[in-house]
C-alpha cells in the first residue's frame, strides 16, 4: 500500500478516502489507527484499559493502565491509501 502524508484529514475526510481507494485491509489499519489517535487501545499492548489527563488538543495525554505506556494523541498518525 502506497500512502501519502503530504495534507492533514480529518478522521471522516481519511475513511471516506479508503472507503473509496482502499482495501479490506487498508479499512482494518485505519481502525487500529484511529483507535490509538482516540485512545481506545494502546499503541504498544493489545490493553483497552487507557485513561487521559483530562486536558485537550496538543496537551491531551494518554497512559495504558496495563503497561503505563504514554502517548500525545497529537503524535498519532493515520495511514490512508494514496
Amino acid at each position: 500500500m502506497r500512502t501519502t502524508t503530504h495534507r492533514s484529514m480529518t478522521i471522516d475526510e481519511a475513511a471516506a478516502h479508503t472507503l473509496i481507494h482502499g482495501t479490506k485491509a487498508d479499512m482494518q489499519r485505519l481502525r487500529a489507527d484511529v483507535a490509538i489517535a482516540t485512545g481506545e487501545q494502546c499503541p504498544e499492548c493489545p490493553s483497552m484499559d487507557i485513561e487521559d489527563n483530562g486536558l485537550h488538543g496538543r496537551e491531551l495525554e494518554y497512559r495504558c493502565c496495563t503497561c503505563d505506556h504514554r502517548w500525545e494523541a497529537a503524535e498519532c498518525t493515520i495511514r490512508v491509501p494514496a
